[in-house]
């Protein structure tokens, strides 16, 4: 193993910390909760979370495995047990702001106990009737959904959704459809699979909802997703890939059930003996770590990934450009995506669970040190590191744009643990949310300089590339260290003929691909806690190199005869000089400061071997739009975080577009 770094220890006091960084996610539960263990446990970790979200929901649902009736007292059990823990969990509220932990206070059992209602007891979409009132957790629903708030509503549905359902019915029916429209824009549902018969008629019925699931057929779990929170054994899926040392009976009665903790979480980690049908550990905690706050989360792009898994569109993208065809359904229902991961044994694994798996080590020990924090002070306990790059804090993806070919430095030096642990610090390049979320627009209008703009060609060529690219033509960054413990590397971005080209035309194009990096940055306390911070590199091509030329084609007698195509010269591989360009930031205080990016360009002398229009003299290269910046290498790398939400309930009652990626977002277009 790695030597940890040692960093400076700076604790502060919890009083004198920042507020959190980012608005918490408005959260409505629907829970098949029974006696059975499964879905107590998934609700006794969440609590343990609770400072990361705003309940505004704990519903009591039927589903499949429990079609009669609905539980609502064993949710009053769990909160019970919740209310002899979360005075002891206050001691840490408001640690580490950009973190894993960031979220300040856990809510008062008296306020989760005033969301607690019941859902229709009866199954499936037989609860839909126009001559029955709405059951008291699908009223609650519905007034959670049309309060004003700028933020959306995640519904996590562990069970079946016809509570869901019955309001989605009550809003067609009362409403006109702008306002209907209006009020389902708000909603996003993560359902970890169909239990009833309601979730395939919302999605036909409501497509304008924004739904994140495994879709399989009915009952066949091992096909989902979320099973890869624990079930490679019972369902035989990946074998020897995930690691098992953190599920096992052993290792659950050691480090979770402790404490007050052990009243609310039976934790039956035997696949074979548990109790619940599925017969895995928490099947529904997929739902919630999806939202957990820890710098690998961005909840409204499913397809970049996070300890939730990753999900992308079941609608296939258009390939050619405008608005969507008027038949379309959308592209905001998601369902599982696969990644490909080194097993434990050292195997290759391409899976659907891989996708939740691979992040298994952290997320068990995080819950580890959550069920320590139930236990005790602050001073005797783990937290987690808290990552800046490049003078950037918080847990936003940090967005950069950098020329095909061209280098840049980026330094977390300044990352820091508040308990004064070693640091190790991992990056990684994370190369399947690339194959969908291409030629991203970091912000509403991302020149590549404030005086200059992509070299205009003769030819008509696309703007960006097309929704989905293979895997194997995503490009790869190269990673080298700057210093001996890597808080400082040089990321060379591939060339353009790599990652700036059309993967069915290989023209070239303006704006390339997304490359995804990521930083790991794990302490050595007990246990080990990891923080993540997501590096979105925007590939720029100004000049529109590799590729292929597309000459204008051969007419004879009015017709077209061919069209003749040239591959361009590849780059050659020349000197390179290294700039300090200063940027300016803003810090988790909102507060701009400037820092500096080293970036590395290529010489004139390269561009004119590869075929790069040059200006000479007064001369103007045919097809060209004279620029002041194509008599000189203009390359520039811009970090800034993402923007973020606006905080509080105020002023427009719509949720506000998240900006971003432009082709996956859950919301639908205008």
């Amino acid at each position: 193993m790695a030597t940890p770094t040692r960093l400076p220890f700076n604790p502060q006091p919890v009083h004198h910390l920042p507020p959190p960084s980012k608005p918490k996610p408005r959260v409505f539960i629907l829970t098949d909760i029974s006696p059975e263990a499964s879905a107590g446990d998934s609700l006794a970790r969440y609590l343990l979370y609770a400072n990361q979200f705003e309940t505004e929901g704990l519903v009591a649902c039927t589903s499949a495995r429990n079609p009669e009736g609905v539980f609502v007292g064993e949710i009053e059990k769990v909160l019970e047990g919740y209310g002899r823990l979360v005075g002891r969990l206050n001691r840490h509220a408001g640690e580490e702001v950009g973190g894993v932990g960031s979220g300040g206070f856990w809510p008062r059992v008296e306020e989760l106990r005033g969301v607690v209602r019941g859902g229709s007891e009866i199954y499936g979409l037989a609860a839909l009737s126009d001559a029955e009132p709405l059951s008291p957790g699908a009223q609650l629903l519905f007034e959670r959904i049309v309060k004003p708030s700028q933020r959306p509503l995640w519904v996590l549905a562990w069970g079946g959704t016809n509570t869901l359902a019955s309001v989605l019915y009550k809003i067609d029916n009362d409403y006109t459809p702008e306002d209907a429209a209006r009020l389902l824009s708000r909603i996003r549902v993560y359902a970890i699979s169909d239990q009833d018969d309601t979730g395939a008629w919302i999605r036909s019925n409501f497509p304008s909802v924004c739904w994140i699931g495994s879709v399989h057929g009915f009952g066949q779990y091992s096909m989902a997703a979320w099973s890869g929170i624990s079930g490679e054994d019972h369902y035989g899926f990946d074998q020897g890939g995930p690691d098992r040392t953190k599920i096992t009976p052993e290792w659950i009665e050691d480090n979770i059930q402790l404490g007050p903790f052990a009243n609310i979480y039976n934790g039956n980690s035997d696949p074979i003996l548990s109790s619940n049908s599925t017969g895995i550990l928490e099947e529904a905690t997929p739902s919630f770590l999806y939202l957990i706050q820890n710098g690998l989360s961005y909840p409204e792009a499913p397809d970049f990934g996070s300890w939730g898994g990753r999900y992308i569109s079941t609608n296939p993208p258009s390939l050619t450009p405008g608005p969507p065809h008027p038949l379309s359904l959308g592209a905001i229902h998601y369902s599982d995506a696969v990644d490909t991961v080194f097993g434990r044994d050292g195997r290759s694994y391409t899976s659907n669970h891989a996708t939740i798996w691979r992040w298994r080590s952290a997320i068990q020990n995080d819950f580890a040190a959550r069920v320590q924090w139930s236990l005790t002070p602050f001073a005797g306990a783990n937290h987690h590191p808290i990552i800046v790059i490049n003078g950037a804090g918080g847990i936003a993806p940090v967005k950069i744009e950098a020329e095909a070919g061209s280098e840049v430095v980026l330094d977390a030096s300044k990352t820091h643990d508040p308990d004064g642990d070693g640091l190790m610090f991992k990056w990684w390049q994370y190369r399947e949310p690339s194959c969908t979320s291409m030629s991203t627009p970091l912000s509403p209008s991302a020149p590549l300089s404030s005086n200059s703009k992509p070299a205009q060609s003769s030819q008509s060529l696309p703007p960006s590339l097309p929704g989905f690219i293979p895997l194997a033509s995503v490009g790869t960054l190269s990673l080298a260290q700057v210093d001996g413990h890597a808080t400082k590397v040089k990321v060379r971005v591939p060339p353009p003929e790599v990652c700036a080209v059309d993967v069915r035309t290989k023209r070239p194009v303006a704006r390339g691909q997304v490359l995804h990096l990521i930083l790991e940055v794990m302490d050595d306390g007990v246990p080990a806690l990891t923080s993540y911070r997501r590096v979105m590199i925007q590939v720029t091509n100004r000049d529109l190199r590799g590729g292929v030329e597309v000459k204008a084609p051969e007419v004879e007698g009015g017709v077209v005869m061919k069209e003749v195509e040239v591959e361009a010269k590849k780059e050659v591989e020349k000197e390179v000089k290294t700039e300090v360009a200063v940027i300016e930031v803003e810090n988790e205080n909102e507060k701009k400061e400037e820092v500096e990016v080293e970036i590395t360009t290529q010489a004139d002398e390269e561009r004119k071997q590869v075929g790069i229009p040059q200006l000479v003299g007064n001369e103007i290269p045919a097809g060209v739009v004279p620029e002041e910046s194509q008599t000189k290498d203009v390359v520039e790398a811009k970090v800034e975080e993402i923007s973020k939400s606006k905080e509080g309930d105020e002023g427009d009652v719509d949720v506000e577009p998240m900006q971003g990626v432009e082709q996956a977002w859950c919301h639908e277009k205008n």
